[in-house]
């Protein structure tokens, strides 16, 4: 067995023989002493003596996710080995979309192919989406977290569920779903469009979904977002995100008039003194929302253009509000 991080066995898998669990309460394995550069170094980790039948079924079922590996099982009788046979190889349950998105109180079906009977699902964190014995998804709080999709004889399979906010009346969410769809078939050097949850892996979207982050770019870089109103008129244009991250020393906030330049189907919107993005608290911190200004919005199709030079914040999502 390898393993590259410290941990007491139980925590992360779980043993039986012949369907009765195995007392691995004491083992402890220490991290392995090579490094992700090198081949894994492998230890023999005694399970203790075990009652064994003329023929016998070891399970392990793991229980959490762990850089643990197994190389080989030896089990000895006496001074002797006893022969293993290994299992006939596991189908892999198929699901027909690997990654869902659905919106707070509302539902969405996971679907296994093949028509598969006698599955079972798993939601990892509850408190962001439930799931039925019959697959229906329902978003309970903005979010990430991942259903798994079981079936006895079967590898499971996990699928990413991202819960989005209940739209507000009167509002307009505008991000972006890909770094690519933000500037046609070019992507932008150094712009990356992550959906994981949030700065770095945190669970703080504003959105619930998309944030832009801009690492090792030079020079001016162009954003062009598009979204659709039903209707015209003056609406309030806000921005979700976070500062520049600081390397070394202190991040200051971004103002946004020194250092974005905005256009809302081709004509100039000008910052209002306040619209600062304050600088991020850690990763995975809070982002802030700055407001821009009022601006015009056409019916049907808007093309909102963001310029970013030298220095670039992440952005989250850009919010139209109605004017009251």
């Amino acid at each position: 067995m390898g393993n590259s991080n410290a941990v007491t066995l139980k925590e992360v898998m779980s043993v039986k023989l012949n369907g009765k669990a195995v007392n691995i309460d004491a083992i402890e394995l220490e991290d392995h002493p090579g490094d992700w550069g090198s081949t894994l170094e492998f230890g023999e980790v005694s399970l203790g003596q075990l009652d064994i039948a003329a023929s016998n079924t070891l399970e392990f079922e793991f229980l959490a996710d762990t850089n643990i590996f197994l190389n080989e099982l030896v089990v000895y009788a006496g001074d002797a080995k006893v022969e293993i046979t290994k299992p006939a190889a596991k189908e892999q349950i198929e699901v027909v979309e690997a990654e869902l998105e659905v919106i707070e109180g509302q539902t969405v079906n996971i679907q296994v192919k093949n028509n598969l009977a006698g599955v079972s699902y798993v939601s990892l964190n509850e408190a962001t989406a439930t799931v039925s014995d019959k697959g229906v998804v329902t978003g309970v709080a903005k979010g990430i977290t991942n259903i798994t999709v079981k079936k006895d004889g079967m590898y499971s399979v996990r699928v990413k569920i991202t819960v989005k906010p209940a739209p507000v009346a009167g509002q307009i969410l505008v991000e972006a779903e890909s770094a690519e769809e933000l500037q046609g078939e070019e992507k932008p050097a150094g712009v990356n469009v992550s959906q994981d949850g949030g700065m770095s892996g945190g669970n703080t979207v504003h959105s619930g979904s998309a944030y832009i982050s801009i690492y090792g770019a030079e020079g001016e870089i162009t954003l062009t977002y598009k979204f659709n109103a039903e209707k015209a008129g003056h609406m309030a244009l806000s921005v979700v995100g976070n500062a520049p991250m600081s390397m070394g020393g202190e991040a200051a906030p971004y103002v946004i008039k020194d250092s974005m330049g905005i256009k809302l189907n081709g004509a100039d919107v000008t910052a209002s003194d306040e619209a600062i993005l304050e600088a991020p608290q850690g990763f995975g911190g809070e982002m802030s929302e700055a407001d821009i200004a009022v601006v015009n919005v056409i019916k049907g199709e808007n093309t909102l253009v963001i310029t970013l030079s030298e220095t670039y914040p992440s952005l989250d999502v850009f919010k139209l509000s109605e004017v009251n």
